[in-house]
């Protein structure tokens, strides 16, 4: 995936983008090279150690989730959800710039 795709998808500016790209890089985190079959496009993808602290974070965040939720039925956590993803659609249709997040959703 190239950093504009990232950015749009995190709702944050290509400069923005960049500079995490930039650390993530340095961190060993990420690669970044050029496409061969388009000089000008750039592709990011995930290191071994990348791919292994997002694992790790995603275990923390589901962990996390599972002990914010706790006291929800199944149903009350399927209603809670259905209005988060009608107040995100709100806020990217308000602002267009904001977008990307819920293409997963759907």
């Amino acid at each position: 995936m190239g950093p504009s795709d990232l950015a749009k998808r995190l709702g944050l500016t290509p400069a923005a983008m960049t500079h995490r790209i930039d650390r993530m890089v340095t961190e060993g985190l990420v690669t970044r090279e050029r496409d061969e079959s388009n000089r000008v496009r750039v592709i990011v993808e995930l290191t071994t150690e990348g791919r292994e602290k997002w694992l790790a974070a995603m275990r923390l965040a589901s962990v996390f989730e599972e002990d914010l939720l706790q006291d929800l039925s199944r149903e009350e956590r399927g209603v809670l959800g259905d209005a988060l993803t009608r107040l995100l659609r709100r806020v990217e249709h308000a602002q267009p710039d904001a977008g990307g997040r819920l293409t997963d959703l759907d």
